[in-house]
């Protein structure tokens, strides 16, 4: 597997680890959704799923990081940027990053072979 998509699998994986703890309430002192902690971990455990696949990376529904990415911030602010919600933001981050990285690595190496 490419040293880039593990990567992107830890973030995920991060992430997943840290709400699964909020969802348990073991982190008892933080305001979230539960409706929404369950909505990021189906969204982020469905691009799991296409990145572990090896499916085409231009799957991850744009639409769908952006909305997780919306909850985690309102997540992040409604609890003052705590250590646990601030990792959250960040893991997520890092996955955007690499994920646009990659995605623009793709659309040049796919432009070159058209020409």
């Amino acid at each position: 597997m490419e040293e880039n998509i593990s990567e992107m699998l830890k973030h995920l994986d991060n992430i997943l680890v840290k709400i699964n703890l909020l969802s348990k309430n073991t982190i008892s002192e933080l305001k979230y959704n539960l409706e929404d902690l369950e909505k990021v971990k189906n969204i982020i455990t469905h691009f799991k799923d296409i990145l572990k696949n090896k499916k085409n990376i231009f799957l991850i529904d744009l639409e769908k990081l952006k909305e997780i990415s919306n909850i985690i911030f309102e997540l992040n602010c409604d609890n003052l940027f705590s250590s646990s919600t601030d990792y959250i933001s960040n893991e997520l981050y890092a996955f955007k990053f690499l994920l646009q990285e990659k995605m623009e690595r793709k659309e040049n190496c796919d432009e070159r072979t058209r020409d």
